[in-house]
């Protein structure tokens, strides 16, 4: 694997002041393919992960440094905390996507289509050896989009009905408890635990365009962030929970973004001549 570093500066300076610092794990097009990145805050330098030509999304920080991302056939890999070549990452799951790491061991959280069965998919917990596995969520619909609490205790995940709508639901890991927290007729993704686990952002399309919304998880309230025409998605809160980056469709592009938790000052956290999206902070 070619790796690759790349100053702040030649793509683009960092535009977005933050108190948050940390490593982005994205996804950016990069000769013709999305190839896998990452770009520290503090010293504004991107470092490509992955150059094999297919395309590579969805990049998930697992507890040890490492990432975990989905291929173009859904397929996982994933890369080592200190760098090397991407290995598949449990081929036996396949296929299987949004990959999401436990935050305090190896455990990976993901959601996976049944080959047999046309529109299904569930959440399963897994271990990094064959066999280790459990699934969490049954029934019709797709289910997708899992992330972890901070304690390791819970999901929250998306469970679709296509053109019915969908629910945002969390799950208690070790008991199998759920719990519907939103269900309407809009198309709802891509949810997120906030750092103290108070809140989960999500995007929606209620407003007849894709958002960024926050849901105070104890009052069951809503608030939305993002009301610019134009793609809002991918939600990701910095490790502190002060601000959120996010892909927005902007200029012709996706671009990468960040706001505070309140939805203000939005900014462009950098710039560059293709395609990034898909941002994971720790």
């Amino acid at each position: 694997m070619l790796v690759s570093v790349a100053l702040g500066g030649e793509l683009g300076h960092a535009e977005a002041s933050s108190s948050s610092a940390g490593v982005l794990a994205y996804s950016r097009v990069t000769d013709g393919y999305w190839q896998i990145w990452t770009y520290d805050l503090k010293t504004e330098m991107h470092v490509q992960r992955t150059s094999s030509p297919s395309d590579k999304r969805d990049p998930a920080w697992r507890s040890d440094g490492g990432i975990t991302f989905r291929s173009h056939n859904d397929e996982l890999f994933e890369l080592a905390a200190d760098g090397g070549e991407a290995v598949p990452y449990r081929p036996d799951l396949w296929p299987a996507f949004d990959p999401a790491g436990a935050p305090r061991d190896a455990r990976i959280a993901l959601a996976k289509m049944y080959s047999d069965v046309r529109d299904s998919t569930s959440i399963w917990i897994v271990g990094s050896k064959k066999g280790e596995q459990r699934v969490l969520t049954k029934g019709k619909g797709f289910w997708t989009h899992p992330d972890w609490s901070s304690d390791g205790k819970r999901l929250v995940y998306i469970r679709s009905f296509g053109y019915r709508g969908s629910e945002l639901r969390t799950i208690d890991v070790d008991d199998g408890n759920e719990r519907i927290l939103l269900e309407d007729r809009a198309h709802n993704m891509q949810p997120e635990w906030s750092p103290d686990d108070r809140s989960i952002a999500y995007v929606s399309d209620r407003s007849g365009d894709y958002e960024i919304y926050v849901r105070d998880v104890a009052s069951g309230t809503d608030r939305q962030l993002t009301t610019r025409p134009g793609l809002d998605i991918r939600p990701s809160w910095s490790p502190d929970g002060s601000r959120i980056a996010y892909t927005s469709f902007r200029e012709g592009k996706l671009e990468i973004w960040t706001m505070a938790a309140d939805g203000s000052s939005a900014q462009r956290l950098f710039g560059c001549d293709a395609d990034a999206s898909d941002p994971a902070w720790r």
